[in-house]
């Protein structure tokens, strides 16, 4: 058991006095702070022996020990107290140590960060190009492989075997007539219907036409109801050629072709603005086709055809497609194509026709009466209804000269969004 007491004795302010010097003697170099602090506390430490059965401590000799640890503890807070300036400024210089630092890294993770944007651009190019390659590559054997079985389905069927440059084409014109002298009777003399309100085909034509290098040849039909259901030829002819830039240098053909004269029988029927031509062309060259042989090319912008043909259109109503005499008609055309920029074309030529036709003569005739009943008696009355009619010689037919010469223009503009303005005259 433990008992203390106070003891306020001169000899515990001796001892009180002794500790004091001591450790004044022994921090002559501490901090004085610190030691003014240690006297005080030194200086109101009171003596407080305590007491043990058999023996006496005093409380004044452990504080006495204590306080002789007490300079070593001074300086140890005297030295971290000395160093407070420079840690002051440590952590300024610290702290832009460290934005640095943080800047560096930022600046490195930017640029790694583009090298990976770069790399990740690049394989998205080469996986896309790759793979437009793969599909071009599949497109093309497609392709070839879709080429390879027509070209197989053709060999196997021996009507087109060897087709190479072989066209097939053709048109259907159906039209609907109305006319308002339509009448439901036939003509006395002809027997010919005179109602014209029906359906017709104009035209239907079936072409063929095959196109090599130095030989080319067309083979077309036509059908229509005009004049009752027919069919008949329409443009049979064989080319033998001499290439050139646009059109043949020279091409030489036979068979049934289009007159030459002129820019409105060289029109194909589907590409015409209107769907019939005009009255004089059919007039001049009724059916537009006709037999012979015909020489045509071009050269840059330049454009002929000159032909020697029968002189009897296929349209014509006397001899058609026959030449009912021995002269044949020669008509040609020399021209120019040119195109004057910003969509403007033009094109123009001189035509010529000169032959020989041919007028039917009349048979012989007999001298006869013709009697006219005139008051419808039944009885011959006076001479007056007695008509005499003198008979005439044969007149033989005869040939007659035919010629023409032509001019025709055209100028076509292509304007944006709206399509091809084109305006052409044509005299004979």
């Amino acid at each position: 058991m433990f008992r203390a007491r106070t003891d306020t004795s001169e000899s515990s302010r001796r001892t009180s006095g002794r500790i004091k010097r001591l450790l004044m003697m022994q921090n002559k170099n501490g901090a004085p702070g610190q030691v003014g602090r240690t006297a005080c506390q030194l200086e109101s430490a009171v003596w407080a022996p305590i007491r043990i059965p058999g023996k006496r401590w005093p409380i004044g000799v452990l504080g006495c020990l204590a306080v002789l640890g007490a300079p070593q503890l001074a300086g140890a807070q005297d030295a971290s107290t000395g160093d407070a300036p420079a840690s002051a400024a440590e952590p300024g210089a610290n702290q832009t140590d460290r934005t640095q630092e943080l800047a560096e890294k930022l600046a490195k993770q930017e640029s790694e960060i583009e090298a990976l944007k770069a790399e990740l651009k690049a394989e998205l190019e080469r996986r896309v190009s790759e793979e437009r390659a793969q599909r071009e590559a599949a497109d093309a054997k497609l392709s070839s492989e879709a080429k390879a079985d027509l070209q197989a389905g053709l060999a196997a069927w021996p009507a087109v075997a060897g087709s190479e440059g072989l066209t097939l084409s053709g048109f259907l014109q159906a039209d609907m007539y109305v006319r308002q002298s339509s009448e439901d009777q036939l003509n006395s003399s002809t027997g010919a219907p005179l109602n014209d309100n029906r359906f017709a085909i104009k035209r239907a034509r079936l072409r063929a036409s095959i196109d090599r290098r130095y030989l080319a040849a067309i083979m077309e039909v036509d059908a229509n109801t005009n004049n009752g259901p027919q069919a008949r030829p329409m443009n049979m002819e064989a080319t033998a050629k001499l290439p050139g830039d646009d059109v043949p240098y020279v091409a030489g053909s036979v068979g049934i072709f289009k007159i030459p004269y002129g820019y409105e029988i060289g029109q194909k029927d589907y590409e015409r603005l209107f769907a019939e031509r005009s009255n004089l062309e059919r007039a001049l060259f009724p059916g537009e086709y006709d037999l012979g042989a015909r020489l045509a090319g071009g050269w840059r912008y330049v454009r002929y055809a000159l032909a020697v043909q029968n002189g009897e259109p296929l349209g014509e109503s006397t001899f058609p497609g026959r030449d009912p005499n021995g002269a044949k008609d020669v008509v040609g055309r020399l021209g120019a194509v040119a195109s004057l920029g910003g969509g403007v074309d033009i094109q123009g030529g001189f035509s010529g026709l000169y032959g020989k036709g041919l007028h039917k003569g009349t048979a012989p005739t007999k001298p006869t009466v013709t009697w006219n009943d005139i008051n419808e008696d039944g009885r011959i009355q006076t001479n007056s209804e007695l008509i005499p009619v003198v008979g005439s010689s044969a007149l033989p037919s005869m040939d007659f000269a035919r010629h023409a010469i032509g001019l025709d223009l055209l100028v076509s503009a292509a304007i944006p969004k709206l399509g091809t303005t084109t305006a052409y005259g044509e005299v004979t």
